[in-house]
């Protein structure tokens, strides 16, 4: 087996690491993963426990399977869309348009 040094800029790199990961992430998307807790968690870059904590409030759905909590990515997208928080402007907006 014969190794191979590739000599590249910093620039290049950041962007094969860029292309590498939207690669990963738009391919588990179209697949919509099933994940357990420790993915979804990961997956919305929370710590396991607030997942956790969501869960048991039933601030977030998930499905259960025997003793696991499993989310699709699908949904889990859905759920950060759905619990956007609006921006003061969107509020000033909403609130002047009501007038």
């Amino acid at each position: 087996m014969t190794q191979q040094l590739v000599v590249t800029t910093q620039a290049e790199l950041k962007a094969l690491i860029e292309q590498a990961v939207l690669e990963n992430s738009s391919t588990a998307k179209a697949q919509n993963a099933v994940l357990g807790m420790d993915e979804a968690a990961a997956y919305l870059g929370i710590p396991k426990g607030t997942l956790s904590q969501l869960t048991h409030k039933r601030r977030i759905g998930y499905t259960k399977i025997g003793r696991s909590n499993k989310f699709t990515t699908s949904y889990l997208e859905e759920w950060i869309v759905a619990n956007r928080k609006p921006t003061r402007e969107e509020i000033i907006q909403n609130s002047n348009a009501t007038k």
